[in-house]
Order: structure tokens, then C-alpha cells, then sequence
């Protein structure tokens, strides 16, 4: 895969997520709801602190391994998800795998949200696999062979979607 056509898909999803902060933007919850035992208060009350762009991969990572089972609900999940996403496409380092990060769409319920919600998730979704396909290709020509582009298939399957 050439740089062109690299810089091509990096740009779609940067785009695509561009699209998924203007679609929810909602303002932030007063109160992440957790379990005491699993969580801090420290670890919640600093995702609603932090500008939402600015909030780390690191910050982030608790939230979303426990989202719908010991933190958040729909409101937060909502709130947070074009960080989670952003974080997710551009700094997979610091954050959770795609199949934890796109299997909770399931647990939201995202086939009940707005036509124009779906949409910006499912495009978001698209170009992060094309990204990640390109990423795959352009290691599989010096010899590597990725597994980018299946992790987002796999969560994509855990979203529910149709492959």
C-alpha cells in the first residue's frame, strides 16, 4: 500500500470521527454511576473533569472495560463515545482492543438510536477498517502479516453488524 492511499484512509476516518463528535455532542453527565468496590471515584469523576478531547487513552481504559457492567450507562457511554473511537483509531497504544471497544455498542443498544447516530457510528466503523486494512497490507509488502483489520471485524460482529 502506497503512502497515498494510506494517507487516504487515515484522513476518512480522521473525518469520520470528526463526524461522531458533531453527532454526539452532548454535554457531560453530572455522575458516572459505578460499582464502589470495582471503581474509584478518582477514575469516573476524572472523565467528567477533563475537556472531552483532552481525556486520555489511560483515563479512559477502566471506563471502557467495565461500561454496562460495573460504571457508566447510556448517558456516559454516549457522552464519551467519540473519544473512545478517536482514541481507538489513533492511539491503539493506550487503548482498549476494538473488539472490547465496538462490542459495546451491543450493550448500548445502538441499533435504538437515531438513524443519524447509526450512520455516523457505522461510517466511522467502515473507514477505521479500511485504516487498519491498508495498515495490514502495507506490512503484509515488508513481509508482517496484521491482524488490525480483523480485530475491527471482529468487533464489528460484536456490534451487531452486518459482515
Amino acid at each position: 500500500m502506497n503512502s497515498v492511499a494510506s494517507h487516504h484512509t487515515d484522513g476518512r476516518t480522521r473525518e469520520a470521527v470528526e463526524t461522531v463528535y458533531r453527532t454526539f455532542d452532548f454535554p457531560p453527565p453530572t455522575v458516572i454511576e459505578r460499582c464502589p468496590c470495582c471503581t474509584s471515584t478518582r477514575g469516573t469523576d476524572i472523565l467528567l473533569t477533563t475537556p472531552l478531547r483532552e481525556i486520555t487513552g489511560q483515563a479512559l481504559w477502566r471506563y471502557v472495560s467495565g461500561v454496562f457492567l460495573t460504571v457508566g450507562g447510556n448517558q456516559d457511554f454516549r457522552y464519551l463515545l467519540p473519544r473512545i473511537l478517536e482514541v481507538s483509531a489513533f492511539d491503539p497504544g493506550n487503548a482498549n482492543d476494538p473488539e472490547i471497544v465496538l462490542g459495546k455498542l451491543q450493550l448500548a443498544g445502538w441499533r435504538s438510536w437515531t438513524p443519524g447516530e447509526q450512520r455516523a457510528v457505522e461510517q466511522f466503523i467502515d473507514a477505521w477498517f479500511e485504516q487498519m486494512l491498508a495498515t495490514d497490507l502495507a506490512g503484509a509488502d515488508e513481509g508482517w502479516i496484521g491482524t488490525d483489520a480483523e480485530s475491527i471485524l471482529c468487533g464489528a460482529a460484536r456490534a451487531g453488524m452486518p459482515l
